[in-house]
């Protein structure tokens, strides 16, 4: 049987394109997760999120500054990931271009409710502001909207999870079908990328699940884009044409 009949391709060079736009994803991958730990764990980590809403606004009334660096450097990191998306399409597009173009997509999507999350954050700070429009609400009624939209925020991330979950997901298929990087790491995406899309759905059904898991779930994802991430930016992409006996297989080839 020949190699078109078996449906494999002849093995294929890694472009120069594809290790620039690697390097990309690495670098970027690396950057964004040390800024959303920075505003998530640091900066709207002094915040204190209370049944009470009181005390929850008073807390973010007095920490305004911090919380607008915060909001500015979340915009930053969600327009990383439209770029992490575009790079890995360019880096996976002849494995399957249809599959890295589904994958930039729901990479994009998740930018667009993270970006949603933000505004949440944005609408907060206006309504702990002294601005003359608030008058016509109560100081309760203020304060109980803010912890509103805290919530609402925290639901819009939960969605952005899933979207984010699975554009990984399909991002992981391809790095393990190309042999770009060994096959334990990508199998670890793969896995890990599947959680983050499924438990916020889970906890969305059964709130006591989520309450119980936390944000655990998150930890197998943090490994692998801190191992890719590295891997990408030092190493690069390995070339499976220069590897013997390794039978480099494709579903289609891009175009230049």
């Amino acid at each position: 049987m020949t190699d078109a009949m078996a449906g494999s391709l002849p093995r294929l060079p890694v472009q120069p394109a594809q290790r620039t736009a690697a390097r990309v994803v690495g670098i970027i991958t690396l950057l964004a997760m040390a800024l959303s730990i920075w505003v998530e764990f640091v900066a709207l980590g002094s915040i204190v999120i209370a049944d009470d809403p009181a005390i929850t606004a008073g807390s973010i009334a007095g920490a305004v500054p911090l919380v607008r660096v915060a909001i500015a450097l979340s915009l930053a990191c969600f327009i990383s990931d439209v770029a992490v998306g575009a790079a890995s399409y360019v880096v996976l597009r002849p494995v399957n271009r249809g599959l890295a173009a589904l994958g930039a997509l729901l990479r994009l999507a998740n930018a667009v409710l993270l970006t949603l999350s933000v505004l949440a954050l944005v609408v907060v700070l206006r309504l702990v502001s002294d601005a003359p429009y608030l008058g016509a609400f109560t100081v309760e009624q203020s304060q109980s909207l803010v912890r509103l939209l805290l919530g609402v925020r925290a639901d819009t991330m939960g969605f952005a999870w899933v979207f984010l979950g699975l554009g990984q997901a399909v991002f992981a298929w391809l790095w393990l079908r190309s042999k770009y990087i060994p096959a334990p790491l990508a199998g670890l995406g793969m896995v890990a990328s599947m959680m983050l899309a499924l438990f916020p759905l889970l906890a969305l059904a059964l709130p006591a699940f989520g309450q119980a898991v936390g944000i655990a779930y998150m930890a197998p994802m943090f490994l692998y884009e801190v191992a890719l991430g590295v891997l990408l930016l030092v190493k690069g992409v390995r070339d499976p044409s220069h590897a013997p006996g390794e039978a480099f297989r494709t579903s289609s080839i891009a175009a230049a």
